[in-house]
């Protein structure tokens, strides 16, 4: 029997690894991290990085398995992902939807074209191309987690904010987008023959975001959504319209919308599963729907069934990540006690720390742990989740 491949081996991959062995499927993990924690998952392991997709085929080619099949959870590779499929004549999505669905500047353009609702956008080369009036958004041409995107409020901000989101830029191309207001909804689902079968609905929580001025930083979301059911159908009409437009006609996809007073638009989207929990442990939790399993068999081209992509039952959720303070590690309190709190279905440490550790500040891509909670009702699940969070203390002092 052969391989399925994952590519990533951090804490969000680990439920891959878990359920692919449930299935009775052999992994094989490539990380460029030799201490990856999922590798401790996987049957086999390969270290190189799955950024580069030449270094990554080469390793696969050189490691010398049977593969079949090919898959990522929360990492922003899929162009990776679908070149690997190719080399080895595996299921994936084509090389043009890969691109698409990772490339921001592209994708809008294409979304554009097909009339789906987006914030009004310019892809720029240099500061002076920029036609759109402040203040808007300036987003890296194919990065991820939010590194480089930030508010430009006027013309004293915007040439370091270019800089920054440039420096995060492959090809030194910046999107910049209206700034738009409203609710913002995490939105995932599964395409079979050209229909999406939305499997979790969030409101996104960003009630910190004016502790990270001008960046954006989200802290979680809650379940069910408290949005009008006919905002609700209209968010998973726009997301399944877009995902088409990208050529998803089969496998997963993971939105980030917002609704504005002239409807729902589409912030983001990609051909891949989501990272953060979304997916793998909250969904599974919230309404009972597997989608990494799902994925997994339509990975290894076996038949996924509409049935097992509808939600069972809709329990109340929330999910709240720690926000530390810079400077080194001090004192660490209440980790050992989190789990025990009312209500704490998960904690996942997404960074090991320690007493000593110089921690930088708080951005998208360095937080520590996140709770995931329950409740007999929205307002319970906030407050315990909110509680869990609390009850850490992590000491620091700037040296």
């Amino acid at each position: 029997m052969g391989y399925l491949i994952v590519l990533g081996a951090g804490p969000d991959q680990v439920p891959v690894f878990v359920e692919a062995r449930k299935m009775g499927i052999k992994t094989i993990a490539v990380d460029y991290n030799p201490d990856s924690e999922a590798f401790c998952y996987c049957d086999e392991k390969i270290i190189a990085s799955v950024k580069d997709r030449q270094e990554t085929i080469l390793a696969l080619k050189a490691y010398g398995k049977e593969y079949i099949g090919v898959m990522t959870l929360g990492v922003e590779i899929s162009p990776v992902v679908s070149a690997v499929a190719k080399e080895f004549g595996l299921v994936s999505i084509s090389e043009e939807t890969a691109y698409l669905t990772h490339h921001k500047c592209a994708r809008n353009q294409a979304l554009a074209q097909k009339a789906i609702p987006i914030p009004k956008f310019q892809t720029i080369s240099k500061p002076t191309d920029v036609c759109l009036p402040f203040p808007f958004v300036i987003k890296p041409s194919d990065n991820s987690a939010s590194r480089g995107v930030q508010i430009v409020l006027d013309e004293n901000t915007f040439s370091e904010a270019y800089e920054i989101a440039k420096r995060y830029s492959s090809d030194g191309k910046v999107l910049v987008e209206e700034q738009l207001s409203g609710p913002e909804i995490s939105i995932e689902g599964f395409m079979i023959n050209d229909k999406m079968h939305v499997t979790g609905f969030a409101d996104r929580n960003y009630s910190r975001n004016p502790d990270f001025f001008p960046f954006f930083v989200e802290d979680g979301g809650d379940y069910p959504t408290v949005l009008p059911e006919h905002i609700v159908s209209e968010a998973k009409n726009v997301f399944e319209k877009a995902a088409l437009a990208l050529g998803i006609c089969n496998g997963p996809s993971k939105g980030d919308l917002i609704v504005t007073p002239q409807g729902v638009k589409v912030i983001e989207i990609t051909s891949r599963l989501s990272g953060g929990g979304f997916c793998s442990r909250i969904v599974p939790l919230q309404n009972g729907v597997n989608i990494v399993a799902a994925t997994i068999r339509w990975a290894c081209g076996q038949m996924v069934c509409e049935e097992e992509l509808a939600p069972k039952f809709n329990k109340c959720i929330s999910h709240r990540f720690y926000f530390h303070e810079k400077g080194r590690i001090k004192a660490i309190t209440g980790m050992d006690r989190i789990k025990g709190l009312p209500g704490i279905a998960h904690v996942v440490v997404q960074r090991d720390f320690k007493i000593g550790e110089y921690l930088q500040p708080v951005s998208y891509v360095n937080r520590l742990f996140y709770v995931v909670a329950t409740g007999d009702d929205r307002h319970s699940a906030i407050r315990h989740a909110q509680e869990a969070i609390e009850s850490v203390k992590i000491i620091t002092e700037i040296d």
